[in-house]
């Protein structure tokens, strides 16, 4: 399956106002069409754990997904994309579009955005 052709689910909006400089991020669910989580099977750009994700840049008390996000624009530029491993705590970043996924137990990918 297509990654980002498949991001069917809802748009959340992320308000992370005054983490980084008052930006504002959606996130929209990578889900198939019968509403299971994708995963991005391409190679990511870049892996981090959200335990070394420090609270200087992002505050420990936002959720996991929140703080991926958060921390891909903040040092990735071009960061579009992320898997989010449930159990392993860990992200998956991506400067570029993934093109393909699939049903992953344990992996959700998202889609990032700055609303205009």
């Amino acid at each position: 399956q297509n990654a980002l052709s498949d991001l069917a689910g809802s748009t959340l909006p992320v308000d992370v106002t005054g983490v980084l400089a008052q930006q504002q991020l959606s996130l929209k669910l990578g889900s198939s069409s019968d509403g299971r989580a994708l995963c991005a099977v391409d190679s990511p750009s870049y892996t981090v754990s959200v335990t070394d994700i420090g609270p200087a840049i992002i505050p420990a008390g936002l959720p996991d997904t929140v703080r991926c996000a958060a921390h891909c624009t903040a040092r990735y530029p071009g960061c579009t994309s992320f898997n989010y491993w449930n159990k392993a705590r860990r992200c998956d970043m991506f400067n570029y579009q993934p093109s393909y996924s699939t049903v992953t137990a344990g992996c959700t990918l998202f889609a990032i955005s700055s609303p205009q």
